[in-house]
């Protein structure tokens, strides 16, 4: 696990993240981060609705972009593409303004 990750988790546990959810990396390529989350993450947004799996997103996704200073973002699920039935995140995103 890198520092950028361990950094997310200490920040996103037990605020965002429910029991088991982690970020398994978070590393830059092509001036974009990665953050490979894990399958509970995936369990805990697909159980959510729309609402909350925006709040949810948007939570990692930003924290994300005030930790590392990064500007966008991938979101897969141990390697694979994060689909959650009311999105699929298959390309990176930017922080989120305004979502309240």
């Amino acid at each position: 696990m890198t520092s950028n990750a361990s950094a997310l988790n200490a920040a996103l546990s037990g605020r965002v993240f429910s029991e088991g959810a982690r970020i398994l990396s978070a590393d830059f390529e092509s001036g974009t981060l990665s953050l490979d989350l894990n399958a509970a993450f995936a369990d805990q947004v697909r159980a959510l609705g729309s609402s909350g799996e925006l709040l949810t997103i948007s939570s990692v996704v930003n924290t994300a972009f005030d930790v590392t200073g990064a500007t966008a973002a991938a979101i897969p699920v141990e390697g694979e593409t994060l689909e959650t039935g009311h999105n699929i995140y298959n390309e990176p995103i930017g922080y989120f303004d305004n979502i309240f």
